[in-house]
C-alpha cells in the first residue's frame, strides 16, 4: 500500500494513522460535549438542553414547513417551537422513523397506519448499508490491549501508569492504523469488478483492513492476541428501516 498523510483530504487509497479524538496534552478522549458542550453552557446564553425529554414527532405548519416538535419529558408531552429551522439529527435508526412518524416517508406505508401524509417520500428508510468484516487473530510476544482483559495485574497497572505519567496502554485507541485498497484487475471475477465499477466512484476503495493490538471477543487466558481486521467497503446488500405504528 502507498503511504498516505491521514485521510482527511478526501484521498482513502493507501495506508495511515488515523485521526482519533484524543487530547495530545492530557491524553484524554474528546468528545463533543467535552470539547464544546461545556464551554457553550457556560459561555452561551441562548443554548438550552432538555434531558430525559425524547422527540415524538416534528410539526408543520400548512405550507409544510418545520415549526417545532413534539416531545415528551418522562411521559409528559410538550411542544418546542422553532423560529427558523429544525434540524433532524437523530442517528441512521431515529432519523428515518422520525421523518415517518411526522407524515414524511412511502406514501402507502404512512396511510396504513394512519399517518397523514405530508411528503410521498418512497426513499426514506431505504438503501442501508453495512460493511462486512472479518477479524483474524493471533498471538504475538510483544505486549497488547488484550492484557487488559486477560491479565489481572494488567489492568491495574495501566491504570497508575495513566493516571500518574499519561502512558502507557491506556493512552492508545487501539485501532489507529488503517490501509485501503482499491481491487486490482484479475482480483475478483470481471463481473463482479464490473458492477462495483459502475456502483461506486471511482476512488473508492473495495477493502479496509484496520490493525488492532487485541481480539474481537475478549480472551481471558492472559495472552497477548493481534488482529488485522478486513472489511468490504462496497456491500451490494441494501436494507430498510421502517415503523410499525404512528408513535415513536
Amino acid at each position: 500500500f502507498p503511504e498516505a498523510q491521514g485521510f482527511s483530504n478526501g484521498n482513502l487509497l493507501g495506508r495511515s494513522y488515523i485521526t482519533h479524538t484524543i487530547n495530545p496534552y492530557t491524553r484524554r478522549r474528546e468528545t463533543a460535549s467535552s470539547s464544546y458542550l461545556r464551554e457553550a453552557l457556560m459561555e452561551s446564553n441562548n443554548l438550552n438542553i432538555f434531558t430525559r425529554t425524547l422527540v415524538k414527532r416534528v410539526l408543520f405548519d400548512d405550507q409544510n414547513r418545520a415549526t417545532g416538535v413534539t416531545v415528551s419529558t418522562d411521559g409528559f408531552e410538550w411542544k418546542i417551537g422553532a423560529r427558523k429551522e429544525v434540524i433532524l439529527s437523530a442517528g441512521v435508526m431515529r432519523s428515518p422513523q422520525l421523518l415517518m412518524v411526522s407524515g414524511i416517508g412511502p406514501k402507502d406505508h404512512l396511510e396504513q397506519l394512519g399517518i397523514p401524509v405530508r411528503s410521498d417520500l418512497s426513499g426514506v428508510g431505504q438503501n442501508m448499508q453495512d460493511t462486512i468484516i472479518l477479524g483474524p487473530t493471533v498471538p504475538v510476544k510483544v505486549e497488547s490491549h488484550s492484557q487488559l482483559m486477560g491479565n489481572k495485574e494488567t489492568l491495574p497497572r495501566a491504570i497508575r501508569e495513566y493516571n500518574e505519567q499519561r502512558k502507557g496502554l491506556l493512552t492508545n485507541p487501539g485501532q489507529d492504523y488503517f490501509a485501503f485498497e482499491k481491487h486490482q484487475p484479475g482480483m475478483l471475477k470481471e463481473s463482479t469488478a464490473a458492477d462495483i465499477d459502475a456502483a461506486f466512484p471511482d476512488d473508492w476503495p473495495t477493502f479496509s483492513y484496520i490493525a488492532l493490538d487485541d481480539t474481537f471477543v475478549p480472551q481471558y487466558d492472559g495472552k497477548n492476541y493481534f488482529s488485522m481486521s478486513a472489511a468490504l467497503m462496497t456491500p451490494f446488500s441494501r436494507g430498510t428501516v421502517t415503523i410499525n405504528s404512528n408513535d415513536t
